[in-house]
């Protein structure tokens, strides 16, 4: 299983070349994203385009077709764990990224693709770039 971080989402989603190939790649796997994705996919998306339009119809067909797994109770306990250890380490990542490391963790997904190399402080998690 591998989640689809927005940095992928949006990529994909603009048609750039490099994130085409990747979802070419692994279109036999199980893929899966979190509610906070969408929240960011579709936040960027309006606020691109205000007016529902074309762009937001594709975001939100792509999360139609994906699992995308949601935020509870346990998810955001192992994100509130995540967030204290890094911080302790003298480290931090912003809160939406704790978040969905939380939701796929607890999901067991070790493994997400996307371009911020902050999910990479997150010793838990196979990051794959693309």
């Amino acid at each position: 299983m591998k989640c689809l971080d927005s940095s992928f989402i949006i990529d994909f989603l603009r048609n750039k070349s490099i994130a085409v190939k990747k979802a070419e790649s692994i279109q036999n796997e199980k893929l899966v994203t979190t509610r906070i994705n969408f929240f960011e996919v579709m936040q960027g998306e309006l606020r691109r385009h205000p007016v529902y339009d074309e762009h937001v119809s594709k975001a939100r067909e792509f999360f139609e077709r994906v699992e995308v797994l949601e935020l509870n109770e346990l998810n955001s306990f192992k994100a509130s764990q995540i967030s204290a250890k890094l911080i302790a380490n003298g480290t931090s990542i912003n809160t939406q990224d704790c978040l969905i490391a939380g939701i796929i963790l607890m999901q067991g997904c070790k493994s997400i693709i996307t371009n911020d190399a902050d999910f990479k402080k997150i010793k838990e998690l196979d990051v794959e770039t693309y």
